[in-house]
């Protein structure tokens, strides 16, 4: 039997055999996915859940975007009811993988702009016209690793 060596980094497609989105954006970090949002989209304000890493408010920070929690109630859903102004989005977070493509799609259609954190929901499809970011250190054995699902596109 062969062994194969371990060590260094290892390519996420080498657990599926090819790279499962590789239709989306690939950055090193989901908080880099972020960072691409917000300039891309030139985001001025994020909304955030309370319960939530506080590595988002930090790239927030970095990239001189405010922010404001809002809250979630048992069933982790946002209980917001802002009106989102102009370079405003809703930040999402599928905590659980608990919330259904409608669900998702309810918020996109009252809110507009939300990006939906799938850094826990790694194999849940994104939804068409729904920034949504993942990460593939939750998931697998990597060092880094992210993506991002948008329409938005920056400028090279």
């Amino acid at each position: 039997m062969a062994v194969k060596e371990i060590g260094g980094y290892f390519g996420l497609e080498q657990f599926h055999n090819q790279e499962y989105y590789a239709d989306l954006v690939a950055v090193n970090t989901a908080r880099n996915a972020l960072v691409y949002l917000i300039k891309a989209k030139n985001i001025q304000k994020i909304y955030l859940p309370y319960y939530l890493c506080d590595s988002v408010a930090k790239v927030c920070d970095r990239e001189g975007c405010a922010y404001e929690y809002y809250s979630i109630n048992k069933e982790f859903l946002p209980i917001f009811d802002k009106q989102l102004g102009a370079n405003e989005f809703l930040y999402v977070v599928n905590f659980f993988g608990q919330l259904s493509k409608r669900y998702v799609q309810t918020l996109k259609d009252r809110f507009q702009n939300i990006i939906l954190d799938n850094v826990q929901a790694f194999f849940q499809k994104p939804i068409d016209g729904v920034d949504t970011i993942y990460s593939c250190r939750k998931f697998f054995g990597v060092p880094d690793g992210g993506y991002l699902s948008t329409q938005t596109f920056m400028q090279e």
